[in-house]
């Protein structure tokens, strides 16, 4: 009797909490859909939705609770679509996976999904890791703290292929991958391979149908990647590795600009691990610099992220009915891109985790 009544007492109380009706007062609103920031806005949230948006400074009925953002423009939470949120680029990359155990890897990777979360993005696409998809269950079981993962699980390749993990190491370990490994050859092996992922838990697949920059592998074409994200990462890499980022590098930027000239459609994504996580916001530098605005650069990072991973019905925008993921910074974003460094507040889903 005694166990029963302590399980209903935990029950009413989560719910109390849960339901707690929150106003937030801010001083200027990017809703992720208007062309300009909305002035004098609240935003009310009950347990994980917003349930109102108003003009106006709305009064705080008693019961609910007041998060003062006059001062601060308020925005939706941030979405990457491409993180690799199980590790971190250091000069030892290439000799962890022969000392380290998958445990290592899955304590790490807690502390790179708490920075995420604090550098504002509630929302991640992680496109290929160990520890990934038992990391999101964690997130998602309220274990430990991170931004929503949407997860690819291992990658797809063909042997000697980007994601081949096999890659630069000698015979005796080199072996042969197989489908469940990730490494495929033909039709029959791929589907398998796509059937393994499932049975995993994968939210997304990912195939790495080019060659990349940082795999210990020569070919190189086709990858994506920021000239500083590069020479974050070139000085400890493999010299076939290097010759490709510095030829690929500097033409990044350059591409962008030509891809939001002719009008595509992009949604913002950073490769975060072969780099420092937290610092996804550079990416907003780097797309205004090559003549994106800074509004669209936004919105690549909020209904254009959400749009991408079919989500637009839960987030990317401050709209009634959408989840309650919600970032505020100091300045005006829009006049200076730069205060997107300094984050101020974030709330995932209702839960105030920075403030």
């Amino acid at each position: 009797m005694i166990k029963l009544i302590s399980v209903v007492l935990f029950v009413i109380t989560g719910f109390a909490c849960f339901s707690q009706t929150t106003y937030i007062h801010c001083g200027k609103l990017i809703n992720g859909i208007t062309p300009d920031p909305l002035l004098e806005m609240t935003i009310v949230t009950e347990g994980d939705k917003i349930i109102n948006i108003s003009k106006g400074y709305t009064a705080v009925p008693t019961g609910s609770k007041l998060i003062d953002l006059k001062n601060r423009t308020v925005m939706p939470g941030l979405i990457d679509a491409h993180v690799h949120i199980s590790g971190e680029t250091s000069r030892n990359r290439y000799t962890e996976d022969f000392v380290l155990n998958p445990e290592d890897f899955a304590f790490r990777a807690v502390g790179y999904a708490e920075r995420t979360l604090f550098a504002r993005f509630t929302t991640v696409r992680d496109l290929g890791g160990t520890t990934t998809l038992a990391l999101r269950n964690a997130i998602n079981s309220g274990y430990i703290k991170g931004p929503r993962i949407i997860a690819a699980g291992k990658s797809i390749a063909t042997t000697g292929g980007h994601a081949d993990p096999t890659n630069g190491m000698n015979r005796e370990f080199m072996n042969d991958p197989e489908a469940k490994d990730g490494v495929i050859n033909g039709a029959d092996e791929a589907v398998k391979a796509v059937r393994q992922r499932y049975k995993e838990g994968s939210d997304v697949i990912k195939i790495t149908a080019t060659g990349g920059v940082l795999s210990n592998a020569k070919d190189g074409a086709g990858a994506h990647f920021s000239e500083a994200e590069i020479n974050a990462v070139v000085a400890y890499y493999p010299p076939v590795v290097t010759i490709k980022a510095l030829e690929t590098g500097p033409r990044i930027q350059a591409t962008f600009a030509k891809a939001f000239k002719a009008g595509v459609k992009i949604a913002f994504g950073t490769d975060a691990g072969v780099f420092m996580h937290g610092k996804n916001f550079r990416e907003f530098e780097y797309m205004t610099e090559a003549g994106m605005p800074p509004m669209i650069a936004i919105q690549s990072a909020t209904v254009a992220g959400a749009d991408l991973l079919g989500m637009s019905d839960k987030i990317g925008s401050i709209e009634k009915g959408k989840l309650a993921d919600i970032i505020a910074v100091d300045g005006d974003p829009i006049k200076d891109i730069k205060v997107m460094k300094e984050v101020r507040f974030v709330m995932k889903e209702g839960i105030v985790y920075k403030q």
